[in-house]
């Protein structure tokens, strides 16, 4: 009887590996060999699983956890341990795959990583979101004092974070939420998916929500209701609402230590969100502001025109 569930318990491991690897498969098809890598900002409050996250996500990816943006706060103080804007490229998550040869011809993303935001709405937390998603702060740059210079400089900012070919503009948001907790930062949600359609450009947004596998409530239409909100506040579509567990201390020690093996079931449904948010056909809009600016100046000198023509013609008669 023993050897019967064994045997069952292995068919169904593999079938779920074999799945992953499919998912795996789809993604690196989706994502091609030939365009630019994207660049992913991972926003949301502390304590949401947006550091958990982004481990989880290139875990997925590699086959292999490690632990890369580091998660939590120290000593349940409500320190952050990300205080500054962190970068992973692809050819620094991806060395450790077991396929690194194969993964790194692929258009990988680029992924930013900061601390968790306040729950605000305000025109502070809204220039910074604009700095970040317009590519003006450089890689490494503290938050604190990209927040102090937004406070003390305001209107100014454009010179003190000048567009640079080296800093990374943002081309996806992902807005991370956790499941365990009812309350939405709707303030924060609101400024995100306002600052993503400000400026010159149009940033597809998304949403990841995390720790479903331990939700807030056990009533269904609750629950469901509470997904519907989401997608309201970031007015996006469920498909773009990806819903994962993160690898976490309880699920990483039901991993074997030497082998590294990862948890299919959690690879899957990331590696298939990924493959909806990593779509090419999406694109970040471009609004070509020259274009309507020498239009704005042509109406002026017409306007102009128009108005000295008349005052000729009363003059004269």
């Amino acid at each position: 009887m023993n050897d019967a569930g064994d045997n069952y318990e292995e068919a169904i491991q593999s079938q779920r590996e074999r799945i992953r690897r499919e998912s795996l498969e789809e993604l690196l098809q989706r994502i091609g060999k030939e365009d630019t890598p994207l660049n992913i900002a991972i926003i949301g409050m502390p304590g949401c699983g947006k550091s958990s996250f982004i481990n989880t996500l290139i875990a997925s990816i590699t086959g292999e956890w490690r632990s890369y943006a580091m998660a939590g706060s120290f000593g349940g103080m409500g320190e952050h341990k990300t205080n500054h804007i962190a970068m992973y490229r692809k050819e620094k998550y991806l060395k450790h795959a077991r396929d690194v040869e194969h993964l790194m011809e692929f258009n990988f993303p680029t992924i930013l990583d900061m601390s968790g935001i306040s729950d605000a709405n305000d025109k502070d937390t809204k220039m910074f979101l604009d700095l970040v998603f317009s590519g003006r702060i450089p890689e490494n740059s503290r938050i604190s004092d990209i927040l102090n210079h937004i406070r003390e400089n305001g209107e100014r900012l454009n010179n003190l974070y000048p567009l640079a070919e080296s800093n990374i503009r943002v081309d996806r948001i992902i807005f991370v939420v956790s499941a365990s907790n009812s309350s939405l930062p709707e303030n924060l949600m609101q400024a995100v998916r306002s600052s993503s359609r400000s400026g010159q450009r149009d940033i597809p947004l998304f949403g990841v929500l995390t720790k479903i596998d331990a939700p807030f409530t056990s009533e269904e239409n609750e629950y469901q209701e509470f997904i519907s909100s989401i997608r309201t506040h970031l007015g996006i579509l469920d498909i773009h609402l990806l819903r994962c567990t993160n690898y976490c201390d309880v699920n990483l020690r039901e991993m074997n230590d030497e082998i590294r093996k990862n948890i299919p079931n959690i690879d899957i449904s990331v590696l298939r969100g990924m493959t909806q948010i990593l779509d090419p056909s999406i694109t970040v809009v471009e609004y070509n502001r020259s274009t309507s600016n020498q239009m704005d100046a042509g109406g002026i000198l017409v306007l102009a025109f128009v108005i000295l023509m008349i005052s000729i013609f009363r003059m004269l008669f």
